[in-house]
């Protein structure tokens, strides 16, 4: 498994209760991905839990590109909240 792989990196709780995008939004991201690069990183908690990003980890899987992590210090759970309720829903 390589080390960007999405099952290499557990998903918060919190973040799971989010979907996944679509298949074919998925690769729409990959192809982006790939064009211009990974704008945002992915971020992970101490224990290498991702906690926003999950989405674009898994495009930069498909589209064969290394993804930046960055690593958040502090409660995870209003982070997440933070990251996700205005822009999806559950």
């Amino acid at each position: 498994m390589s080390r960007n792989s999405p099952a290499t990196y557990p998903v918060h709780p919190a973040a799971a209760i989010w979907p996944m995008l679509t298949d074919d939004e998925l690769d729409s991201m990959a192809a982006d991905i790939k064009a211009n690069g990974l704008q945002t990183a992915i971020v992970l908690d101490a224990e290498g839990r991702v906690l926003d990003g999950r989405n674009r980890l898994e495009a930069c899987r498909r589209a064969g590109v290394e993804p930046r992590f960055e690593t958040f210090k502090g409660d995870a759970v209003p982070f997440i909240l933070s990251a996700n309720l205005e822009r999806r829903s559950p």
